[in-house]
């Protein structure tokens, strides 16, 4: 039983600890783009497909 409630909090701390940067990422990029950064994403956006290709465009 132990190990298992070790597995789960440990497995609930990653999670905690994905969104957290998730969220810090978010206010980082925010902060360096601001509208400049939200009006050329929501040009490059616009529709579905175009936000697909743009997806498809980005480097891996």
């Amino acid at each position: 039983m132990n190990a298992l409630l070790t597995l789960i909090f440990s497995a609930l701390a990653a999670v905690m600890l994905f969104l957290h940067g998730l969220a810090a990422f978010s206010e980082e990029t925010t902060r360096l783009g601001g509208e400049r950064l939200r009006d050329a994403l929501r040009r490059l956006t616009r529709t579905g497909w175009r936000g697909a290709l743009v997806v498809l465009a980005l480097p891996q």
